[in-house]
């Protein structure tokens, strides 16, 4: 059956992924709002960017190996669908639960890799839809797995009103960070007069 060539490679590459250790540590735990805060930002992704594209499975990077992992998933779909014995969508099929489960794991490992980087890092996938790297992959595989499985429908998450408290400590953090702001611009300011004044 053609299909499990596809999850064979899956699983390898799942196995070597998993010998990757996890990494984490970008992320700090405060932002300032404002041009430091940009600043933080780029510091961040420039860090992020660098770990992503050290290689993990041959020579591919951390990203390449997400598209690897929609591909294959895919293409174990696309020969699943064409194989002899497929009728239609079964989530009790042997067959299907295995690329099913294949996929997953990759995408657990892989996410495991760079916690931050798979949740963190937003990339824009067209004009009105903006995402972490990790829902680009689940969305892709779970698109190519509704061919061959039916998918629970996702709920739809709502967020309950905000308390007070939570918005006054909300507006207490940006009060605190705009002063940080105008401090550090005094001191650089101060430094600047000083030295050519």
């Amino acid at each position: 059956m053609a299909y499990k060539k596809y999850i064979a490679e899956l699983d390898e590459l799942t196995a070597s992924m998993e010998r990757k250790p996890q990494t984490v540590g970008f992320v700090h735990r405060f932002f300032v709002p404002g041009w430091i805060g940009f600043i933080q930002e780029c510091i961040i992704e420039s860090k992020m960017s660098k770990a992503a594209k050290q290689p993990i499975h041959k020579g591919m990077n951390y990203y390449e190996c997400g598209d690897k992992i929609v591909e294959l998933t895919e293409k174990a779909c696309e020969a699943r669908k064409n194989s002899e014995g497929f009728q239609e969508k079964e989530n009790d099929n042997m067959d299907n639960l295995s690329i099913l489960n294949s996929s997953f794991r990759a995408i657990d490992v892989w996410a495991n890799i760079y916690p931050e980087i798979a949740y963190w890092m937003n990339r824009q996938v067209n004009d009105n839809y903006v995402t972490c790297a990790l829902g680009i992959v689940q969305e892709n595989v779970k698109s190519s797995l509704s061919d061959i499985i039916e998918l629970p429908a996702e709920k739809k998450n709502h967020k309950p009103n905000s308390s007070f408290m939570r918005d006054m400590k909300a507006m207490g953090g940006q009060i605190a960070a705009m002063f940080c702001n105008i401090l550090v611009f005094a001191i650089i300011a101060s430094l600047i007069c000083a030295i050519f004044g």
